[in-house]
């Protein structure tokens, strides 16, 4: 019997006398076909499982849980977590081509990659965490990334360039993700918008809409312009916004321009992030690494 929302998972039952503990998702699968009974204790199917009472105690929750039958040409096989799927081509890791994530957990490592993942609920989340496809080829015709590359020749036309660019790989509170063109922070009060407190722009391509943020960015130098904006008064804000679509803000003593590879920021106070120009969200912690070379685009 699977759980629905808001029903009532597992039962408390006093601690068997003879309890196996596994430290992994693994030791879940190899002690459950030992018809063990079962503590988990680590792991990412522990981890969706929450925080336990503390030891020692002499009651647990007996839980009942879904279990994956996973088929490959190597042949059948048992999941309690979660099965990931990338790219056999090295070169980026689980960042390189389609990244497939079947999850009955919620969580692969530190990454919160299912929130919706249930271990009990009868079905599991697929999660396409970069979608690629190396057999298409991608034409970018508009966006931050297409006016950093500049203006095509007029169609129609025979010819096309093929380009290659970096990717960013972005980490957050919400979990991994891809960006191409900027990774941007705020200040989480809304009043004011992106001209209120600390700006933090990671720049791939050179604009953000009409603003020339990064006049040195480049989307195949193996690395970010990193524009932070601090210390500046109203009157200096004001300022830099007549200068932004010219890309004449900087120099400036309040705003700091520095190349990177990779760069962590860990907040006191939350922050919003804009990844790509998609809607916002909070985050308190924040860790970006630049792949070279990561994918190839049409212009």
């Amino acid at each position: 019997m699977t759980v629905g929302p808001g029903d009532d998972w597992g039962r408390t039952v006093a601690r068997p006398a003879h309890l196996q503990v596994a430290s992994s998702d693994a030791d879940v699968v190899r002690l459950l076909h030992d018809d063990a009974s079962v503590l988990v204790a680590g792991g990412d199917l522990a981890r969706t499982l929450g925080k336990p009472p503390p030891e020692p105690r002499d009651t647990v929750l007996e839980l009942p849980i879904d279990l994956l039958e996973v088929t490959t040409d190597r042949g059948m096989a048992i999941a309690c977590a979660h099965v990931v799927v990338r790219s056999s081509w090295s070169r980026g890791g689980w960042w390189h081509g389609p990244v497939i994530a079947v999850m009955n957990a919620q969580f692969v490592g530190e990454w919160d990659v299912a929130p919706r993942g249930h271990p009990n609920d009868g079905r599991a989340e697929v999660v396409r965490m970069l979608q690629d496809h190396p057999t298409e080829s991608v034409m970018v015709t508009g966006g931050d990334l297409a006016r950093t590359l500049g203006t095509p020749p007029p169609e129609p036309r025979q010819t096309v360039r093929e380009l290659p660019i970096d990717l960013l790989e972005v980490a957050t509170d919400r979990g991994p993700a891809v960006a191409c063109a900027h990774v941007l922070v705020r200040s989480s009060w809304p009043r004011g918008g992106w001209w209120h407190g600390p700006v933090i722009a990671v720049m791939n391509a050179e604009f953000v809409g009409d603003w020339d943020v990064a006049p040195r960015g480049h989307p195949n130098d193996g690395r970010v312009e990193v524009v932070e904006a601090n210390e500046l008064s109203w009157r200096d804000r004001l300022a830099v916004r007549r200068r932004l679509p010219h890309g004449t803000h900087v120099p400036h003593p309040g705003i700091a321009v520095r190349p990177m590879r990779a760069a962590t920021w860990e907040f006191s106070r939350g922050r919003v992030v804009s990844i790509d120009g998609a809607a916002p969200f909070p985050t308190r912690s924040l860790s970006i690494t630049v792949l070279p070379d990561a994918a190839t685009i049409l212009h």
